[in-house]
């Protein structure tokens, strides 16, 4: 009897899992008798010979067949079963590998009999999770190693005796039907279980955790079998904190199918996904809704009425800071799921590095070949060095990098640590299609390809801990990496040697959460007595990242509870309560840690969330005795209030001079909602560049004097701001004399109430600032804007006049005072502007053009080549760049915030008609839109009244 040889077909990449193999097989064995005959054959070559597989099966019987699997792409499997005619001559075949070596193509095959007892064959790290431990419970089950034929209404079957299913999300491959099914108009969601395959994965999300850990139970006592293959199981988080985008999967159709199907709850914005190295679409993307209740709404109806999974996807964020002119293009709040997969050349790479005795024993064949008189040893130590020179951690003889001077190599480490900390322009770019142009777009340009090129390496627990990243809810943000200064450090003996002795690479001691409680101990002994960069940042994580703040312990994730920081909902009493990453004695900890290397401090900047952090740190750095060294000071309290006539709470309103009043590098000085005795202090707060005074209450304000005194101590004050800020007291407590400020060059003036600022202003005689940036919103500033736009008592230009830069972000005003603005703004060549709000009127003004009485065409603002703007779409813009081009003041660099809607086209055409065009992460603030509606409307009241 001639035995057979087959070839049978993995439809997916397969694991390497040995549960999976043998479930693998035992699903291709029907009849209950043969199981009993077949003799599992792991770990043998990728090119084994099937005939000397037979070869060495004969020797103990009769065969009936030979499968050895092949992946879909036609490549080995690299395991094997051998069929017998008689179950003693299986066992017997069985009982020699376990004594002697079963040598299949030169490697060492391990055997298996095909039927064992369940727990023998099934050990239960394998059906469970590979990891040896089950994650934290949850209400959400994580299943793997399903069947790939596997239906939603099978799992529903077998567990819906457990508890209610709220939702099964079964991943599925792309469609192969998809194109003819589009042809014959049959309704694509109706379609999509019946025609989709699974991808082996997914998630069951049950109403109650109860319910879950008795299917947890369960299943390590009988693991649960789908067609004859165990399945592995664990728990998952349950799913992801509301925002205003929503990931999709199983969606069969292009864009006319998607805006059909979604007319009721039409999304503002959608992505479109299609794997980069099939072409085929994935079925999966984003959808973007205008706020977190429109999205809730749209996934509420989709999951109950269509049938096509949706869930919740990152939102969109802002970094909380103001973005300059130039910002650096920034990153979607929501990025797409990265598949894993690996081209054919690649794959075939893999496998040969792999089969290693394969490779020594052709290298040594070819080298005896080639020379004959050489003896065997020699001849393998010649392969061996030969393999060895192309190893990538082994350096090659001669490497340049090892010639490097030590002082050299401390340098470029150096640079690289300054990099790190200066932060990374390269962000990946996605793009977008915007729904309102659907009818003019054909469905294959608005697909949005997803890139497949993630490296799959690793078997075992590596293996599934990578997949269980990507699979675990598709939200894991990027994983943390270290320090590059630490990274460096551990390349090699010499470069850590040479990375540990170089003091200046460990001066920036950080205490925060994520950092390690030895680190900045450690750092501070490297740094050897250099001049500190202190940052103590006690803030808690902000919006999504509270949800999933952690603790690591041991590599070990523990998430935090986020009772303390959930946001109340609009209209209800109280605010959102503040938390801190350090208690009260954690902080006392951190001081008494750098206090006695005050006199090494360079800068300290320090970020809390209450007040009793800062009037902790404040009280013992009034103890100390100096701080020679510090140049910079910075105090960040970000607790909201409401009330800005007095401080509360009223027994920490106790102000402080720090450092003994004793600071002499002083130079940059930032207080955020943070006080200090003004008088006392003035003995250090002189000499300065940089001054901003931010969110003060009224009775803890420095007094005019003091603040004049403050700003004339100063005389090479380069930056100057105040926001919500300044000196208190009323106009006519102020005097007659103006406050000269000739060294200024920047001035930002946020959020104070108009009479405020208008009694302010004249004060400030600051005839050459060039950079000027305002945030004012709620009342009417046109009094203000017109006093920006003329000449004050005693000067001859307005301050707009000498202007070269100049940021918006916020203005309500009426027409007649944006355009005395844009009159005096001829010299700027740089603006930034917000256009949520009314303030997109100084955009279009940007574009009106008059003819000159020589016949030129004339526009505001006639050197202006850089803009950057919040609220302003591709077409706006392209636009705006042919208007002042034509009028011959053209554009050269654009930045433009990421979530304004610019398609692939309009960026094209961006990108081939100006020098620049980037786009960046707008802040919090600038997202927030104000309705100002009623001061245009009254505009010619308005001016009347103030005219």
């Amino acid at each position: 009897m001639e035995a057979r040889i087959v070839r049978p077909v993995i439809a997916a990449a397969i694991p390497t899992t040995s549960v999976f193999c043998r479930t693998f097989l035992q699903s291709h064995v029907r009849q209950d008798d043969k199981i009993r005959r077949v003799v599992y054959f792991s770990n043998i070559p990728y090119a084994t010979d099937p005939e000397e597989l037979k070869d060495f099966a004969e020797r103990f019987g009769t065969l009936e067949e030979i499968s050895i699997p092949n992946d879909r792409n036609g490549r080995p499997a690299g395991f094997a079963n051998v069929t017998f005619v008689n179950p003693e001559d299986a066992i017997a075949c069985l009982n020699y590998g376990k004594t002697d070596s079963a040598m299949i193509g030169g490697r060492r095959s391990i055997l298996h009999l095909l039927e064992q007892p369940r727990d023998e064959a099934l050990p239960k790290y394998g059906v469970l999770n590979p990891l040896g431990k089950m994650s934290p419970p949850s209400r959400t089950l994580f299943l793997s190693n399903l069947p790939y034929d596997i239906t939603a209404k099978d799992i529903d079957d077998v567990f819906q005796p457990f508890g209610k299913i709220e939702r099964l999300n079964l991943r599925m491959f792309p469609f192969n039907l998809r194109q003819e099914l589009l042809k014959r108009d049959v309704p694509i969601c109706a379609a999509q279980h019946e025609n989709g395959r699974s991808r082996g994965w997914g998630h069951l999300v049950f109403s109650a955790m109860e319910n879950a850990q008795r299917v947890i139970d369960a299943h390590r006592e009988d693991p649960f079998m789908f067609y004859n293959r165990a399945i592995i199981m664990d728990f998952a988080r349950d799913g992801r904190k509301p925002s205003d985008q929503l990931y999709f999967s199983g969606f069969l159709g292009g864009v006319d199918q998607m805006k059909n199907t979604l007319e009721s709850c039409r999304p503002r914005f959608v992505k479109l996904l299609r794997d980069s190295n099939t072409g085929e679409p994935t079925g999966t993307g984003f959808l973007s809704y205008n706020s977190v209740e429109e999205a809730t709404a749209a996934l509420k109806y989709i999951n109950e009425e269509l049938e096509f999974t949706v869930e919740y996807a990152k939102g969109s964020r802002g970094r909380g800071m103001e973005e300059g002119m130039g910002a650096s293009k920034g990153t979607y709040g929501a990025l797409p799921p990265v598949w894993s997969s690996v081209d054919a050349s690649r794959h075939r790479r893999r496998l040969k590095e792999l089969d290693l005795e394969a490779d020594l024993k052709e290298g040594l064949a070819k080298v005896m070949q080639e020379n004959v008189d050489m003896d065997a040893v020699k001849a393998m130590q010649q392969v061996t060095a030969k393999m060895l020179a192309e190893n990538p951690f082994i350096p090659p003889l001669g490497c340049p990098v090892n010639e490097i001077p030590p002082e050299l190599l401390a340098h470029i480490f150096y640079v690289g640590t300054v990099m790190e900390e200066e932060g990374s322009d390269e962000d990946e770019e996605e793009e977008g299609i915007a729904l309102d142009e659907w009818e003019d777009d054909d469905s294959d340009e608005e697909e949005m390809t997803v890139s497949s090129s993630t490296n799959t390496k690793g078997t075992g627990k590596e293996k599934y801990s990578d997949e269980k990243a990507v699979m675990d809810e598709e939200d894991e943000e990027s994983e943390r990496t270290l320090p590059f200064q630490v990274l460096v450090s551990h390349v090699c003996r010499h470069w850590r040697d040479v990375a540990v002795n170089s003091t200046s690479l460990w001066t920036t001691i950080e205490f925060s959460a994520g950092v390690h409680p030895d680190r900045p101990k450690v750092w501070m002994e490297r740094s050897k007595g250099h001049p500190l960069d202190i940052v103590i940042d006690c803030t808690a994580a902000e919006d999504e990242d509270l949800e999933d703040a952690l603790f690591e312990v041991n590599s070990i994730t523990y998430e935090v509870s986020t009772m303390a920081h959930s946001s109340t909902s609009e209209g209800a009493e109280g605010a959102k309560p503040e938390v801190e990453c350090f208690t009260k004695e954690e902080v006392a900890e951190i001081l008494d840690l750098i206090v006695p290397n005050v006199d090494r401090w360079r800068t300290l900047e320090v970020t809390a969330n209450l007040y009793e952090t800062i009037y902790t740190i404040l009280e013992r750095l009034s103890q100390c005795p100096e701080a020679p060294l510090l140049e910079m000071l910075q105090m960040y309290h970000y607790e909201d209030c409401e009330e800005y006539d007095t401080f509360s709470p009223p027994h920490l309103s106790k102000d402080f001079v720090l450092f003994n009043g004793n600071a002499p590098r002083l130079k940059d000085v930032a207080m955020w909602g943070v006080h200090l005795d003004w008088d006392g202090s003035l003995s250090y707060l002189n000499g300065l560049r940089d001054l901003e005074l931010a969110y003060h209450a009224h009775d803890v304000r420095p007094s005019f004097e003091t603040f004049v005194s403050m700003i004339h101590s100063s005389p090479e004050l380069h930056t100057l701001s105040l926001c919500l800020s300044g000196p208190t007291g009323k106009q006519e407590d102020w005097g007659s004399s103006q406050i000269e400020i000739p060294s200024l060059k920047e001035l930002v003036l946020c959020h104070h109430e108009p009479k405020y600022i208008q009694s302010l202003l004249p004060y400030l005689v600051v005839p050459n600032v060039v950079n000027l940036a305002l945030d004012f919103d709620s009342e009417d500033y046109t009094d203000f804007a017109k006093m920006l736009a003329t000449p004050l008592k005693g000067r001859t230009k307005s301050i707009l006049a000498g202007l070269e830069m100049v940021k918006i972000a916020g203005l309500p005003s009426n027409k007649k005072a944006r355009e005395m603005m844009l009159e005096q703004l001829a010299n700027i060549h740089s603006i930034n502007l917000n256009c949520n709000g009314d303030e997109e009127e100084f955009f279009d003004k940007l574009m009106e053009t008059s003819t000159s009485g020589s016949g030129q065409m004339v526009v505001y603002c006639p050197r202006l080549v850089n803009i950057a703007t919040n609220g302003i779409d591709g077409k706006q813009m392209k636009k705006f760049v042919e208007v002042r081009k034509a009028a011959g003041a053209p554009i050269a660099r654009v930045s433009m915030s990421e979530d304004d809607v610019v398609d692939e086209r309009e960026e094209a055409w961006l990108r081939d008609h100006l020098e620049e065009l980037e786009f960046f992460e707008p802040s919090d603030e600038e997202e927030i839109e104000v309705d100002v509606s009623d001061i245009d409307e009254e505009d010619e009241d308005m001016d009347t009244d103030n005219a």
